[in-house]
């Protein structure tokens, strides 16, 4: 039997459809519907979100539209958007833009395909749903179409999937029959190459026995051409041996010469170290005499430096009796100041007082005047 048919399972039975959850899913932003263990209605006015229920079992059921066609236009990117089925044996069985969730364990998709866990488990195809305009279930139908829903739910189905598989391992046998039978011609023609095998094999022999004869003269003939180039070599060394000899006999006259040389430079940096030297002493002889000169010269300047001290501290001194006497002038002038203001101040308390300055008698504004002049 083929092996697409023994991974293909009897559907089982499987319990009632317990409610269903839906979240952002067209006008639903966060719905729950529970349903009669018999019948139940769904009654609304339109667009109230009767169909959308439909929809939402039919999408988990087989997986289309792919995406997010259904998700609600108001929700953001980030809100979650999915749809749950719940049955009263305790299974619940979810789906998302991504993946399917079966009781909390995620299983992913690929493409329209249902994977055989949530068909499992849900035990519904589109069989099970009716939708508001669809045809009336298997009336309107062809007989062929008919046939096949109903061998589909009595699992006769398998007959169909059994030929097909068949047919296809049939045309996969030709295929394969047909690829052997070329490989097996080419095999052939490849095999008429080598009748003349055991000829060559002789040439090749012969041509071996040959070329081992060859290597044999190509390493004399290395061995030859190595002792050539080592004789030519020390032919080339000899005859710069011989150049060297006759130059060495003239390079001694002439380290002879530079060995008198170097003698006659050593006397004559010894003279030229001597002038030097005296001439040295001679600077140091004259810088002795303008020391001692300026030595002399040196005390009168000192006498002076010390006359100049002296009249720079008499100066300081009458420099700060002036800085004193600027600060008492400028205490007085703030003092005549200071006494104005006071006797403004009592010639104006003494007015408003009308009170003699001298006898604290009261008296007429007229007397306190003429005592303020006599004071001023």
């Amino acid at each position: 039997m083929s092996k697409k048919l023994l991974k293909r399972k009897p559907k089982k039975s499987k319990g009632k459809l317990k409610s269903i959850s839906l979240r952002n899913f067209q006008g639903h932003i966060n719905s729950k519907i529970t349903l009669d263990p018999n019948i139940t209605a769904l009654i609304g006015e339109s667009d109230a979100g009767k169909s959308s229920i439909i929809r939402a079992i039919k999408w988990i059921v087989t997986n289309r539209p792919l995406g997010t066609a259904f998700k609600n236009s108001n929700a953001k990117p980030r809100d979650p958007f999915n749809t749950y089925l719940e049955f009263d044996d305790g299974n619940k069985v979810g789906l998302d833009k991504k993946d399917y969730i079966i009781n909390g364990k995620t299983i992913t998709k690929f493409g329209t395909v249902v994977p055989y866990e949530v068909e499992d488990t849900l035990a519904l195809n589109d069989l099970n749903i009716q939708s508001q305009h669809d045809k009336y279930f298997l009336l309107q139908d062809t007989a062929g179409n008919v046939a096949k829903r109903l061998n589909e739910l009595v699992n006769l189905d398998i007959i169909d999937f059994v030929l097909k598989d068949v047919n296809s391992d049939i045309r996969g046998s030709n295929k394969e029959t047909e690829e052997y039978k070329i490989k097996v011609a080419n095999t052939k023609d490849a095999i008429s190459v080598f009748k003349r095998l055991p000829h060559v094999e002789k040439l090749v022999s012969s041509l071996e026995s040959k070329v081992d004869v060859c290597d044999a003269d190509r390493n004399a003939l290395d061995v030859l051409q190595n002792i050539y180039n080592s004789i030519m070599v020390n032919k080339d060394k000899v005859k710069n041996i011989e150049e060297w000899l006759n130059i060495e006999k003239v390079v001694e006259e002439i380290m002879e010469l530079f060995t008198v040389k170097a003698e006659a430079e050593e006397n004559l940096t010894f003279v030229e170290t001597s002038v030097e030297t005296v001439r040295a002493y001679q600077e140091k002889i004259e810088l002795c005499d303008h020391t001692i000169t300026a030595e002399l010269k040196l005390e009168k300047i000192l006498d002076m430096f010390k006359m100049h001290d002296n009249v720079r501290e008499e100066i300081n001194g009458v420099s700060g009796l002036l800085s004193k006497l600027e600060l008492n002038l400028e205490g007085l002038s703030a003092l005549e100041i200071e006494i104005k203001d006071k006797k403004q101040k009592l010639i104006t308390l003494l007015l408003s007082t009308e009170v003699c300055p001298f006898c604290g008698c009261k008296t007429t504004k007229e007397d306190i005047q003429k005592h303020v002049e006599k004071m001023v």
